[in-house]
This record gives C-alpha cells, structure tokens and sequence, in this order.
C-alpha cells in the first residue's frame, strides 16, 4: 500500500536539515595530530591521517564541504571530521548505515554554486527532501544491501583477480617473445637464411653508404673535393657492452637501437609553447597521454598543430615508433598517421626494412620499468636521448622478428577480449549497486511490516532530541559565561578595583 506520495505506508518525506541536522568539521592540521593514536581523520577525500583523541562521540557520517563537496564517508569509531567536512553522529534516533546509503543516492555535489573551490553549503544541504522509511524497516535495508553489496563485492574481487592474472600473463608472454621462447618450436622449423648479425652488418654497410653519399654530394654542391681521409670522419653508432647480458637464441644478437635505427626527439621550438597561433590546424599533434592511451598504435590526438605550428615542429611519418622521456618514461605507441609531437616525445625509425618496428615496440614494453628508474628523483622525471640511444636490444633474425609480432598479438588478443569482458562486468556490478540503493529508497527492497513504528514518530523523537540538544548548549553557555563573570568580579576584588 502506498500513500499519496507513492510511498510505502509508513514512510514520510521530510528535509535533510531535519532528519540528519550536519555540523561543521574542526581544524586539525598534520602538524597538531599525533599519529601514534589510531583515531581516524577524517577530510572530504576520506581519511588523512591519525590522532590520538576523537572529535566525535561514536559512529559518524561524514560530508565533504570544500573539495570533494557532497562525497559521504562512514567511520563505525568516533573520529576527528577536519574543517573541509560536515558531519553527523550517532543517536538512539538515527541509524547511520542507512543515512550513509541514502546520501550516496543523492549526488550532493552537484548542489555545488562555487566558481573556484567545489563546496556544499548547509543551505543547499538543508532543503533537500528525502523519503524516510520506518526505523525498523530502515534496519532491515541495511540488512538487505550489505548482503547484496558482500556479494557484489566478492564478484568484483574476483574480477580484480583476474585482471591482475591477465596483466601478469601479458608480461609473461613478453617476457617469452624477446627470450626467444615463444618462437622455439617454429624456430627449429624454419632455420634463418639471414642472421639478425648478418642483418645489422647489412645495416652498418648501408648507413655508411648513405652516409658517404651524402658527404660527397655536400662537397660537389660547393665545388670541393672531398679531403685525404675524409671518410675517417665517419663516426658509426656504437655497439653494446655485452659483458652481462643474457645469451641469446642462434641467430639472434645485441645491437643498440642506435645501430638498428635513427633516434630523434620531436621539436616545439617556440616559447612560450602554449602559444594560441600554433594550434588548431590541420597537423595532429601528439602528446605524451596520447601515447600512454594508445593500444600500440596511435589512432586518434586531442591537439593539432596550425601552419604556424608545423613550421617550428617536424612531421613525422606513420609507423615512427613515439617513446616518451618525460612525465610517463619509456611508454610507447607506434603512430598511425603522419604527425608531429614535442620534444618530450623521442622518434625511432627503423634503418632498414627487415628492422620489425612492432618487434622493438614490444621489446621497450619489456624494460620499460628500467629506463624509468634511470630518471632523476625529481618534481618532473625525464630520461635524455643519450639514455634510448645506448639501450641494447635483443634482435631476431626478419623472419622471426615477424613470427613473434604474430605470435603475441595473436595471444594478447585473447588477453584483451578477456580484459575488456572484465571491464563490462565490472561497469554491470557498479550499475546493479546503484539499481540496489534506488529500489532501497523506494521501498521495494525488503517487504514493510505494518506493526513496524511509522517513520513520523521516528521525526518526532529526532526534532525532541535536537530541541533537548539546543537547550543543553544554550545552559552550557549561560554556565560558561556565568563563570567568566565571576572570575572577573573576583580577580577585581582581589586587584581592589571596581568590577564591571
């Protein structure tokens, strides 16, 4: 049966100032707690610290005011609410548990009218009008939600595990794909006609023929002849220091990446960079969460460059490998359109074709923890172009470079499918909480009783309590301010003067 307001029989709408009346949060900075107490602080975010004595009484509903305005937190303990909170506590009227379920329905923050620091005032709080079910009722909700919400839980946990499992079998597969591992069995099938050494001598005689060209057509543009012993200038990228590196399958060796292709940073030479004329044109221009959004190649920028842009950048082709050496190190994506990006993104082309650009994607994903921990420790993390130049690289003979690029889209494939399955039920298990809170507040969650006490009387005893409340304050004041009187009458008398 329902009332007028389509409300269970019972139930009433009453105003949040009354139900659950919210009072201000006292300061308590870190430097006044002492955190070798086990009192829990309480700011808008949740709990910031410790302190050896409570603010509060017992259980408390905690509101974020200033930052994470209208955010709701429940502490079973009393605690220490800080300035940026408002908050309840318990009575023998209130129950807690269901006022915390309540308000996280609500949506508090977006009661928000501030234009710099989000913030909830009580006389927005105030107004807002809830439907109030029976206190017994309300206890079976509780009840009720905790059951589903344990359950709920326990399939998100197992969802965590799994995903935790699949990031720990990615590693693992690209662990085996740079060892060779992945690739044994199809290697003792297919023996190599080319060696990934006879590759990179095939490389080093190329770069230089390149190279001598090029010097040789420099001195023909100026009518010179080249110099004795020009082509000593030529400077060759250098090789790794194998010393302690692991072995290698047959076939396979260590060359920097230097020696397997060219290495560049991006360029934005104006300053200041965040000029309005260098953007919006028609000249994608990548950045590093670009790159750290990506899923190995880069399909789409949230900057371009104008004309002005391009003039002070370079454009570089599609396929060139982008690695990052500021803020996110060593992350990586493969571009998939012409584009530029600046000079906190480093650029790899391969220096020939039978270089897998997709194979050394895959293999900087496996060491990628360890160029970030050659960054400084400080404020903003970067590594140099000098530190990706030198990183040795374990190359495959073309062919197999090719079979282990197949072979491990084709197993992370699997490895995606799963994760964005997880990443559905996940999303699934939020919206049933919410569906959970909805029909909780509607009164289809747990059956009525109707011998259960109807939720005016619970009003009523909650608008005693705070009248009693308000007259206890008022007669502490009276006493306080009668005890400040009498001491100034008696350290008159005792001074000799006139008291006031």
């Amino acid at each position: 049966m329902s009332d007028a307001n389509g409300l269970p029989k019972g139930w009433v709408v009453a105003k949040l100032g009354d139900v659950l009346p919210i009072s201000y949060g006292k300061g308590l900075t870190k430097k006044a707690r002492d955190d070798s107490g086990d009192v829990p602080v309480y700011g808008s975010n949740g709990i910031v610290g410790t302190h050896t004595e409570p603010l509060t009484k017992g259980g408390t509903l905690i509101v974020g005011r200033k930052g994470s305005a209208g955010a709701v937190h429940y502490s079973p303990v009393p605690c220490w609410p800080i300035d940026t909170t408002y908050y309840a506590e318990v009575t023998d009227a209130h129950n807690l548990r269901y006022f915390y379920y309540l308000l996280n329905t609500l949506q508090l923050g977006s009661l928000d009218r501030s234009t710099a620091v989000p913030s909830l005032s009580r006389d927005d709080y105030n107004p807002v009008t809830v439907a109030i079910a029976p206190e017994a009722e309300q206890r079976r909700i509780v009840a009720k939600i905790e059951e589903l919400f344990s359950d709920l839980d326990a399939g998100v946990a197992a969802l965590e595990r799994a995903k935790a499992n699949l990031k720990r079998y990615r590693a693992a597969v690209l662990k085996a794909a740079v060892e060779g591992k992945l690739t044994a069995a199809w290697r003792a099938e297919n023996p190599c006609t080319e060696s990934a050494s006879d590759l990179l001598q095939r490389i080093r005689h190329e770069r230089r023929q390149k190279w001598e060209q090029q010097q040789l057509a420099k001195y023909a543009e100026k009518n010179q002849q080249p110099p004795k012993n020009w082509r000593a200038k030529y400077k060759p990228p250098a090789a790794p220091d194998t010393t302690n590196l692991p072995d290698l399958p047959a076939g396979w060796c260590w060359p920097t990446l230097s020696q397997i292709g060219i290495l560049d940073r991006g360029r934005s030479r104006h300053r200041p960079r965040n000029a309005p004329h260098l953007y919006g044109g028609p000249y994608p221009f990548i950045q590093t969460g670009d790159i750290r959004h990506a899923a190995t190649f880069i399909r789409r920028y949230t900057q371009t460059y104008s004309e002005a842009g391009l003039v002070q950048s370079k454009m570089w082709p599609a396929g060139t490998l982008c690695i990052t050496i500021a803020a996110n190190i060593a992350e990586t994506a493969i571009l998939g359109f012409d584009g530029c990006f600046p000079d906190s993104v480093v650029g790899f082309l391969p220096a020939s074709d039978h270089v897998s650009v997709r194979f050394v994607e895959l293999f900087l994903r496996t060491v990628q923890q360890r160029l970030e921990s050659y960054a400084p420790a400080t404020a903003q993390k970067n590594i140099n172009l000098g530190t990706l130049t030198d990183v040795a690289i374990c190359l495959p003979p073309p062919a197999e470079q090719l079979e282990i690029v197949s072979e491990v889209d084709q197993r992370l494939s699997i490895v995606q499918a799963a994760e964005a399955s997880i990443d559905a039920n996940r999303k699934r298990a939020a919206r049933l909480r919410q569906s959970i809170l909805k029909r909780a507040f509607e009164g289809k969650l747990v059956p009525q009783d109707p011998s259960d006490e109807p939720a005016a009387a619970l009003l009523e005893r909650i608008g005693k309590e705070r009248l009693r409340a308000i007259a206890v304050a008022g007669r502490s004041k009276r006493t306080n301010n009668q005890d400040k009187r009498k001491a100034a009458r008696d350290r008159a008398v005792s001074s000799g003067t006139k008291p006031d």
